[in-house]
């Protein structure tokens, strides 16, 4: 399969409706996504360029940190498969007024799913868990 087949993978990850991106580098581009049913924002960006490209993330309008757990499409791996072609990466925290920096290589494309930073902890709460079974 093509790397191709792989950006559309990480595509069919963002759902919600559509927020604003914006970005001072021409070649890097993105989109973002808010969905209301899971409380989760998707984030997915790419460098149009052959030159790697630091980005920082500035989550505006957000309260509280989110955490992000990120993938990397990984188009050189000779190995066909979603595991190894869509990298975990570290998970990084982000806040309204602390930008977070990431490393965007040349055509690079990375996806965040952007949780509240105590998520599990609430879901856990708010849906208590099944006994006897």
């Amino acid at each position: 399969m093509r790397p191709a087949y792989f950006s559309f993978e990480l595509l069919a990850r963002i759902t919600g409706d559509r927020l604003y991106t914006s970005s001072n580098n021409d070649a890097v581009h993105a989109f973002l996504s808010y969905d209301k049913s899971y409380g989760l924002y998707s984030l997915l960006f790419w460098n149009f360029s052959s030159e790697p490209v630091s980005v920082s993330l500035h989550a505006s309008g957000v309260s509280g940190k989110l955490i992000a757990k990120r993938r990397m499409l990984d188009a050189e791996t000779p190995v066909e498969d979603e595991n190894s072609r869509l990298r975990p990466l570290p998970d990084i925290t982000l806040e309204e007024e602390k930008p977070a920096e990431v490393l965007l290589p040349a055509y690079g494309i990375q996806f965040m799913s952007l949780e509240p930073l105590h998520w599990p902890e609430q879901l856990l709460r708010a849906r208590p868990i099944a006994s006897g079974l």
